[in-house]
């Protein structure tokens, strides 16, 4: 419907403005001026429909508690690995890093949509600043393994798991707040 209304409204708004202005279409309004302000007047209904607040689906609900799951899992992840990351051979920390990425990475890039509209955007910019800052580093940790510079690589899971624990405690703060906590 929104949709339609934004169309129909563009339609009017256009023919307003094509509208001549030397013609009058109501005593003593110029030109299309009625259609132009009947145009926007849709524009702005189908704005407010499109802004108001939708109930979130069942899948989208499952797909945010996945993405909640691996926010909260993949900082204690990395920190498990890190004593291995001293020692295990380069290649193998490499392929360590690439399956943690795939397992707590990926369900949060699927679940964007599903988080803004389960937090609404504010909620869901709180916690992926610090998400996006550890994302980073992990990958950088990756890159780092691939080319066999293990220092760098366990300085960059160090700084990984500091940004996502950043993300894990506005996650919680957010559904905390989302579920009527403080």
């Amino acid at each position: 419907m929104r949709g339609w209304l934004m169309l129909l409204g563009t339609v009017i708004g256009i023919l307003g403005g094509a509208y001549p202005r030397d013609r009058e279409m109501i005593a003593g309004i110029p030109g299309g001026t009625p259609l132009v302000a009947g145009g926007v007047a849709l524009l702005v209904v189908a704005l407010a429909l499109r802004l108001q607040h939708r109930p979130v689906s069942e899948a989208a609900r499952g797909s945010a508690a996945a993405a909640g799951e691996a926010i909260g899992r993949v900082a204690p992840d990395v920190e498990a690995l890190l004593p291995e990351a001293r020692q295990l051979p380069i290649a193998d920390l490499a392929r360590r890093l690439d399956g943690l990425i795939e397992k707590n990475l990926f369900p949060v890039y699927a679940a964007q949509q599903a988080l803004v509209a389960s937090q609404g955007f504010a909620g869901y910019a709180a916690h992926t600043g610090p998400w996006a800052a550890g994302e980073r580093m992990l990958y950088r940790a990756w890159s780092a393994a691939t080319d066999g510079h293990r220092p760098e690589a366990v300085a960059s899971m160090e700084e990984a798991v500091r940004h996502f624990g950043e993300a894990r405690s506005e996650w919680e703060r957010v559904t905390a707040r989302r579920s009527g906590g403080p």
